[in-house]
């Protein structure tokens, strides 16, 4: 295959992973949104490597890591007769989410961390406890 060849399978690939992501199936299922993601950075990250795309210096930093604990996530819009009738059930939210690898230098755990866990499990968060921790 030609470089040209591989980088068109790769933006191939992304397209899929962006309809998948669109879909109802990835939408009400945190971890299938946060492996879809993880897979499309990886490919965009590919992209660039494959191009020569020199990356900006921010992403440049080495990774940072991090630990959530006790969340208490905001589930009170459920209503449970709805979960009943309809079969869908609350999601097994986790009190803690463990090794959060952020690449991101400027990102503040107390200003982004809500919306990251928000945007991974699908639930808003009342409050949580995060440590820095090691690889």
């Amino acid at each position: 295959m030609t470089k040209e060849e591989i980088k068109t399978a790769l933006e191939e690939i992304w397209d899929k992973l962006d309809d998948l992501q669109e879909q109802d199936v990835a939408q009400d299922n945190p971890e299938l949104m946060h492996d879809i993601g993880e897979a499309m950075g990886a490919t965009a990250n590919a992209i660039d490597d494959l191009t020569g795309k020199e990356k900006p210096e921010e992403t440049k930093s080495e990774p940072r890591y991090f630990d959530f604990f006790n969340i208490d996530w905001d589930t009170s819009d459920w209503d449970e007769e709805e979960e009943i009738a309809s079969g869908v059930c609350v999601p097994d939210l986790p009190e803690e989410v463990s090794h959060v690898k952020i690449d991101d230098p400027d990102w503040d755990p107390d200003e982004d961390g809500a919306d990251w866990l928000s945007d991974v499990y699908g639930y808003c968060v009342n409050s949580f406890e995060w440590e820095e921790v090691k690889e």
